[in-house]
């Protein structure tokens, strides 16, 4: 409800318009009730009604009725509803709010704020940079209150509120500012109806959005049609963005490379990536040129799909095209190439970065300092954090944690104990509990410096959490320190936080190498039970323990659940039900188990095959064990030099004892 109270010569006089803010594509001004202080209320139709008249016309204008112009006005009743002008009946004459009067008998009165689409008025233009300004500055509350101040206000003010309620999503402040168009008479923008339809369709109301774009009073444009598109582009629902760029074109409403690159977003939702390049061919029979971001959509569906070789592709497609990349392109290439250990491409990338000018982003620096970290290059790890630091919003902690991790990769652990400890001085860096135990993970094979470091933590006053305890427990367990092991495992059982799956997965670790299969069944089941997901880890733990205590066939079972509860085999989880057939001489239903993984889209690693040559060694089944090395050099498997010795007749003259060999080692 608008609502405005006002001073004339009658009184305090208070207006109020009950709206129906959309009904069937139809904004419609009703009965408005007037009440004053000095005369009984009355209350009159105003026939103004803006509606899609005319299929035939897309340009509409915002009409008064004739009705309005030749009524008269009943005795005492206040002509103008929108506060600004009272009527006198008996004079004839108009009464604005500063108290001058006008004539207004035998011809038609027009409101104080006419159907003027942007204000010449420096004290409007002023506060409507006003409000841009405070907005920009994310002090929304002083907008509203200079808002609420505004006597007179254009549509530049209007859409400028909307914009403030659209960024928060409200879709009520929306509707009603956008009511204010009618009571101060002004005709709506296209900008105006493209805030309303979407914000619309970001609250749900597709069907509606759309009722509006079919029956606006102005031509839409493809800014207008976007908001919808982009909603039903974010569910991948290709055939609404479709049938909405069809319309744009039986229309010839102008596209434009976003309208193209929201059809990009909506194949690449769909799944239908490879069909990416039938877009680009539309694109370019409707002379719209590609961007940036076009080229950057395409090629992070490609990068959500570990596709390196497309990514390239599309990255010399558009160099061909002369469209120039961006930081985010550079992000997802050097990205996408370090993922894949492609270290010399991946510095191409980031030297034709660098002479293209582009400044590298906060993606950029991150994969920066895990590429320079992949080549044991701590000094320019160091370098890009200390462009991360540089940023006005300063460090944050995943970016100090992947310095850590970066720098421990590195080799440098002492680096990074020594950046954790410079940075806890500081007060702009954020050194929290996650931070150290990035630091604490380089540890695991060294107990003593992992409680060292537990230690210093606790000094500097930070809680271990669930995840430096797992880390400490792994420790122990690795150095064979299982009593220590144990011990741990009780204070991380009483924690009054729930477990998560690292812990399950470490307590079952622990329990395997104590020998306790029992204990590692009861802490599988206590997984389900908390409601936890149980993943590759924790079967290939459950599995190699079942082999340790000689129950093949229930290793073999647990593999197969393992495919019924929608859990993908990966070679960790294969390698360990191979390892526990070996260890149990099952040797024919661990060669055949090779050849079920190859069906299945594994390809038996290194450590099947050792895993499968030692224990036959074991066992005396020397040419059975040379069969097995031989096949792997055939699939192109590398097997460690030591197992190679097999194939050398003098191992038994030198009396080599495999049985002393861990695969685990190898």
């Amino acid at each position: 409800v608008f609502s405005k109270t006002m001073r004339g010569e009658l009184g305090y006089v208070t207006v109020s318009c009950p709206w129906s803010p959309v009904k069937d594509s139809i904004w419609n001004r009703t009965i408005c009730m007037v009440t004053a202080s000095s005369r009984p209320f009355v209350a009159r139709k105003d026939a103004r009604i803006w509606t899609s008249t005319s299929a035939d016309t897309k340009a509409r204008s915002f009409k008064n009725s004739k009705a309005r112009s030749s009524e008269k006005p009943e005795a005492g009743a206040p002509a103008d509803v929108d506060g600004r002008t009272l009527t006198d009946a008996k004079g004839g004459k108009s009464v604005d709010v500063k108290g001058r009067t006008s004539s207004t008998k035998g011809k038609v009165r027009k409101a104080s704020n006419e159907k003027v689409r942007t204000s010449t008025d420096m004290g409007i233009v002023n506060k409507n940079r006003r409000l841009n300004s405070l907005i920009k500055q994310n002090r929304g509350d002083e907008a509203e209150k200079l808002f609420a101040g505004m006597r007179r206000w254009d549509v530049v003010t209007l859409n400028t509120m909307m914009k403030l309620y659209a960024a928060r999503n409200d879709l009520d402040q929306v509707v009603h500012t956008f009511e204010r168009f009618a009571s101060a008479d002004m005709e709506p923008s296209v900008i105006s109806f493209s805030i309303l339809i979407g914000t619309y369709a970001s609250n749900g109301h597709l069907d509606r959005a759309r009722d509006i774009i079919d029956t606006m009073a102005v031509t839409p444009n493809a800014v207008t049609f976007l908001e919808v598109m982009k909603v039903h582009a974010r569910s991948g629902n290709v055939a609404e963005v479709e049938e909405l760029l069809d319309t744009m074109k039986e229309r010839e409403i102008p596209r434009i490379s976003a309208t193209y690159n929201t059809v990009l977003n909506a194949y690449c939702k769909a799944g239908m990536v490879s069909d990416t390049h039938l877009v680009l061919k539309a694109m370019e029979e409707d002379k719209v040129i590609p961007t940036a971001a076009t080229f950057a959509t395409i090629m992070s569906a490609f990068a959500d799909e570990k596709n390196v070789a497309e990514i390239q592709r599309n990255y010399k497609l558009m160099r061909r095209m002369r469209v120039r990349p961006d930081a985010y392109v550079y992000a997802i290439l050097i990205g996408a190439l370090v993922e894949e250990r492609k270290m010399e491409e991946a510095g191409t990338a980031m030297a034709n970065m660098i002479s293209d000018g582009v400044k590298p982003n906060e993606v950029i620096l991150l994969t920066a300092i895990k590429f320079y970290a992949l080549r044991g290059d701590a000094m320019e790890v160091l370098k890009c954090l200390a462009k991360l630091r540089q940023d006005e919003s300063g460090l944050r902690e995943e970016q100090v944690c992947a310095a850590v991790n970066a720098l421990t990769t590195c080799g440098c652990v002492d680096a990074a104990h020594a950046l954790l400890q410079k940075a806890s001085t500081k007060t702009d860096v954020p050194v929290t509990v996650p931070a150290w135990n990035a630091l604490l993970k380089a540890f695991r094979n060294d107990p003593r410096k992992a409680e060292s470091l537990v230690s210093e933590m606790l000094r500097m006053g930070m809680r271990p959490n669930e995840t430096t305890l797992c880390t400490l427990l792994d420790a122990y367990i690795r150095a064979n320190e299982l009593d220590k092991a144990s011990a741990l495992s009780v204070k991380l059982r009483r924690s009054k936080s729930p477990l998560g799956l690292i812990s399950y997965a470490t307590l079952m670790k622990l329990h395997r190498e104590r020998g306790e299969v029992n204990l590692v069944k009861e802490v599988f089941s206590d997984i389900k039970k908390a409601g936890l997901k149980r993943n590759e880890i924790v079967y290939s733990t459950l599995i190699s323990a079942l082999g340790n205590s000689g129950e093949v066939n229930a290793a073999v079972k647990a593999y197969e659940n393992m495919k019924t509860e929608q859990v993908e085999p990966n070679l960790v989880v294969a390698g360990a039900l191979v390892d526990a057939l070996a260890k149990n001489q099952e040797f024919r239903r661990a060669h055949r188990f090779l050849d079920e993984m190859r069906l299945d889209g594994l390809d038996p690693n290194s450590f099947s095959y050792t895993t499968l040559a030692v224990n036959l060694f074991r066992a005396g089944m020397y040419e059975g064990a040379k069969h097995i090395v031989k096949e792997a050099e055939i699939y192109g498997v590398e097997i460690p030099e030591r197992a190679r010795e097999l194939l050398d007749d003098r191992a038994h003259a030198r009396e080599l004892k495999f049985a002393d060999i861990d695969p685990d080692q190898l």
